[in-house]
């Protein structure tokens, strides 16, 4: 899971307000300040550990790498997938691509596993 999805497993009542309120707001054409929390930080920082792990471990293989940005706390590319064989999409974030030594390019999305 990436940042925010480990920033999720977090959220309690206070933040689902939070949720509802910010998409009110953004309806009628307002927006709260991004803040950034502890969750939010847990998650990002696990996953620069995981994306420094995959180039120790795929180092070989990767002629160019890039890391994807965040801007206020917000991830730029988002799309949707299929989680655990389940019909209903989760949201998810590319976290960078690479090119491979064979010329190719591919995306990364970093995934931590947390037993």
């Amino acid at each position: 899971m990436g940042a925010s999805e480990v920033g999720s497993i977090f959220v309690g009542q206070e933040s689902a307000l939070k949720l509802m309120t910010g998409k009110v707001l953004k309806a009628l054409g307002r927006e709260i300040p991004f803040e950034d929390n502890l969750s939010m930080r847990k998650g990002k920082m696990l996953e620069t550990l995981g994306f420094d792990e995959f180039i120790r471990i795929y180092f070989d293989n990767i002629q160019v790498l890039h890391k994807n940005k965040y801007a206020n706390g917000i991830d730029k590319y988002n799309y949707f997938k299929k989680f655990n064989g389940e019909d209903t999409l989760v949201g998810a974030t590319i976290d960078g691509w690479f090119v491979n030594t064979q010329g190719e390019a591919e995306l990364l999305e970093i995934n931590i596993v947390t037993i």
